[in-house]
């Protein structure tokens, strides 16, 4: 009798574990897919594009040497959407600014019009002044 109950309760739990796992694949499967690693490669192409043009674009000393130093990064761990951007050194501080685009925006925008930007928000970044919503 004893053996019995160990049995359902084991038979239970089983049920209870594999219902379990399913919810979860389910939950995994409602966001979107991660960008394959050619889509991903293909937009830090770009961006290494965007900061060649920005580099190009800049009048200013300083901002061409932080472009030339700057980090490219693609779909950073943890955010809630997905971005590309840059991380800019600011004049030997020691401090970063972080220059971004939302995918969409990044995708649909030329790269002229990106290193346009860029240079914009890290202008406006460096003087401390508010920069524009996300784009």
């Amino acid at each position: 009798m004893l053996t019995l109950m160990r049995l359902a309760l084991l038979s239970m739990a089983c049920v209870v574990a594999a219902l379990a796992g399913c919810s979860r694949e389910t939950e995994k499967r409602q966001f979107p897919p991660r960008e394959t690693a050619t889509e991903t490669s293909a937009m830090e192409t770009k961006m290494r594009l965007v900061v060649q043009e920005a580099i190009r674009q800049a009048q200013d000393p300083a901002n061409k040497a932080a472009f030339e130093a700057g980090k490219i990064y693609v779909n950073v761990e943890g955010l809630d959407m997905p971005v590309v951007g840059v991380s800019l050194p600011v004049d030997n501080t020691g401090k970063q600014v972080r220059v971004s685009f939302t995918d969409d925006y990044f995708k649909a925008t030329p790269v002229t019009q990106l290193a346009r930007d860029a240079l914009d928000d890290f202008r406006r970044a460096k003087a401390g002044e508010p920069t524009q919503k996300p784009r």
